[in-house]
């Protein structure tokens, strides 16, 4: 599925939408030791994960359901909370939480997963293009 948006020029552009559900969620290494629901998606935090979006050099980003909320999420969740990430990880969730603007998403929870150890942010989903896929076009 495509998403189109507009750009201030008025010309439109077309971006490639994340691909379809649990695309590589059930064998993704770092989603291996946490719970999972009852239809087998991993489940983080009230959150069941459907697939991945993206992942840089700290964390692996997800798409994911709310349970509580009924509203679509994004994960962020911290591969290696040694030496330095954690603190940079948190001070991101605080940055976030603490500037309220119509660019930027909302936090909705910070917190760590018992069973696994795995620290992660629930955050605003954002349909559409990455910044980065909008600076190739």
């Amino acid at each position: 599925m495509d998403a189109n948006f507009d750009m201030s020029g008025g010309s439109v552009g077309v971006c490639v939408a994340p691909a379809g559900p649990s695309q590589g969620v059930n064998t993704d290494p770092l989603l291996e030791s946490i719970a999972r629901a009852e239809n087998g998606a991993p489940m983080l935090g009230g959150v069941l994960i459907r697939n991945k979006l993206g992942e840089g050099g700290m964390a692996g980003v997800y798409l994911g359901w709310h349970t509580r909320l009924r509203t679509s999420v994004a994960v962020k969740i911290l591969k290696d909370p040694s030496g330095t990430n954690l603190p940079m990880f948190l001070r991101e969730a605080r940055l976030m939480v603490s500037v309220d603007h119509p660019n930027l998403v909302r936090i909705f929870d910070v917190n760590v997963e018992p069973q696994s150890g795995l620290h992660f942010i629930v955050m605003e989903y954002v349909e559409g293009c990455s910044a980065y896929q909008l600076l190739k076009q």
